[in-house]
C-alpha cells in the first residue's frame, strides 16, 4: 500500500496500524490488477465495506481525493483511499483514472465550481470542505480562479497545497450543527472521527480515520485538569474536542448532529450505552494533546 500523497505529510501510524489492521488491509483475493491511482469526481463518494449499495459506508471520500483502484467488479472498484489507508469499494462512475495532481484545498464548508467566473453563472458542482482541486493559478478573473478540469473556483474559498497550518479548534467549529452521518466526512453528514480527521488535516496533520485508531496513535496523553481548548478527548467509540475544561464539540448520534456538550452529559451518554451493550469499560477513555 503506497500512501504517499503529493503536497501532504506522512500518514501519523506510530502502531504501524496499515501493516494489521483489517480496515486498512488488502483482501489479497481482490488484487486483480496492478494498483492505479485514480481521482474522485463526485463530491462525495461512499467508500463500501461491500459491493453492495445497501451495505454499511465506511467511509466518505472528497472530489479529487485518490483512490487507489486494485479490482473492477462491474459497476464498482476495490482499493484503498491514499489519504488514510482505507480500503472498500466505491461506485466507478464517481471516480477517473487521471495524472493530475491537484494544488489547492477547499478551506470554506462548501464552495461550488462554476461554469463562468461569475457568481451568477451556472453552480456545475459543489465541493466540500478538504475537497482537493487543479487550478490555473495564472487565470484569475473577478475573484475566480480556473479549475483546469473546466469551470471556475472562488478563490477565497480554497488554499494552497501544501497547506499552511490554521487552528483546529476554529475549523471544527465552522461544522457546528452539520448532521451526524454514520461514515460521513463533509458538510453534507459526518460522524465523529470524521470531524476530528478533518479539524486535523487543516492544521497540518495526516491522520487515521477511526477514533480508537486516533487514540492510539496522536499526540500525548494529559490530565483533566490540564485540558485546554483543542484537546482531543476519547470515549470508548467515540471522540470529541474540547472546548474548555467543561464541554465538548462533537459529532453524535444522541442528538444527530455536530453539537457542544457537557462533557458531563457526553460522559453519561456514552456510559448508558456500554450498560445497554453489556460492555465493561469506563465512559472516558482519556485526554490527548496534538503535537
Amino acid at each position: 500500500m503506497m500512501l504517499e500523497l503529493p503536497h501532504f505529510p506522512p500518514l501519523i501510524d506510530p502502531e504501524n496500524a496499515c501493516l494489521h489492521d483489517p480496515r486498512l488491509l488488502v483482501d489479497s483475493a481482490q488484487q486483480t490488477l496492478s494498483p492505479t491511482a485514480h481521482h474522485v469526481t463526485a463530491s462525495t463518494t461512499a467508500l463500501m465495506e461491500t459491493p453492495n449499495p445497501s451495505t454499511t459506508r465506511s467511509t466518505t471520500l472528497l472530489y479529487g481525493e485518490q483512490f487507489t483502484v486494485l479490482h473492477k467488479e462491474k459497476e464498482w472498484a476495490y482499493g484503498y483511499a491514499n489519504i488514510d489507508g482505507y480500503v472498500g469499494w466505491v461506485m466507478l462512475h464517481d471516480i477517473t483514472k487521471t495524472e493530475n495532481i491537484a494544488n489547492t484545498q477547499v478551506a470554506t464548508p462548501l464552495t461550488y465550481i462554476y461554469q463562468k467566473a461569475d457568481m451568477k453563472s451556472l453552480p456545475l458542482q459543489p465541493i466540500p470542505f478538504g475537497g482537493l482541486l487543479e487550478l490555473d493559478t495564472s487565470k484569475e478573473e473577478n475573484g475566480f480562479v480556473r479549475v483546469i478540469s473546466g469551470g471556475w473556483v472562488f478563490a477565497k474559498h480554497i488554499k494552497p497545497l501544501p497547506a499552511k497550518p490554521v487552528s483546529l479548534w476554529k475549523t471544527a467549529t465552522a461544522f457546528l450543527n452539520v448532521p451526524y452521518l454514520w461514515g460521513g466526512r463533509s458538510i453534507w453528514g459526518m460522524d465523529c472521527s470524521a470531524l476530528v480527521q478533518l479539524a486535523a488535516g487543516a492544521s497540518g496533520l495526516r491522520i487515521h480515520r477511526d477514533s480508537d485508531l486516533q487514540f492510539k496513535s496522536l499526540g500525548i496523553a494529559i490530565a483533566e485538569a490540564n485540558v485546554e481548548q483543542g484537546d482531543l478527548v476519547f470515549f470508548p467509540g467515540h471522540v470529541g474536542i474540547m472546548a474548555d475544561k467543561n464541554n465538548v464539540l462533537h459529532a453524535n448520534a444522541t442528538r444527530m448532529k455536530v453539537s457542544l456538550d457537557p462533557l458531563k452529559e457526553v460522559l453519561s451518554w456514552v456510559a448508558m450505552d456500554l450498560e445497554k451493550k453489556a460492555i465493561s469499560k469506563p465512559a472516558l477513555s482519556g485526554f490527548k494533546r496534538l503535537l
